[in-house]
């Protein structure tokens, strides 16, 4: 979806919701695993660019809605039966993750050292140097630490 018609849309929805006029604003983030996220300290709904810019608009409307369910709920709530009803008020699926949509790809992957582990492990960003990071996959799950330690490298 185009980034200023998802704000703009964002925005009207805020507004019709109501919760605009109690201070609530709109902002970007650069999140490549959540479409979007509601800050109750900061009153703020704010969306993925990369994942609004990668998919339709069906799914950015969905997310918008599914934010401010929450805002509605409030902050205790979470994804329990409260925040459905609100969810569904809001004409958001009242579902806990959306699993639609496309993903941005991850740059880094994480390879076994294990040969019978075919298991991928994608990052977004490159694990900090001299931390070892151990597979879990069900290839693995048996073996010792020291048969199974991943290696990380550039996919793209």
């Amino acid at each position: 979806m185009n980034l200023s018609e998802a704000q703009h849309l964002a925005k009207a929805l805020m507004k019709d919701f109501g919760i605009e006029d109690k201070g609530w604003r709109f902002a970007w983030d650069n999140a490549k695993r959540r479409h979007g996220q509601t800050r109750f300290s900061t009153k703020t709904i704010s969306l993925s660019r990369p994942l609004t810019q990668i998919n339709e608009d069906a799914v950015v409307e969905n997310t918008i809605r599914h934010e401010i369910a929450h805002v509605l709920a409030g902050p205790s709530h979470g994804h329990d039966a409260t925040w459905r009803a609100f969810a569904r008020q809001c004409g958001a699926k009242p579902e806990r993750c959306c699993s639609e949509g496309v993903e941005v790809a991850a740059p880094i992957e994480g390879r076994c050292s294990n040969p019978n582990c075919d298991y991928v492990h994608p990052r977004h960003r490159m694990p900090k140097a001299g931390v070892r990071h151990v597979c879990n996959a069900p290839a693995c799950h048996s073996l010792p630490r020291e048969s199974r330690i991943i290696t990380w490298h550039r996919a793209r």
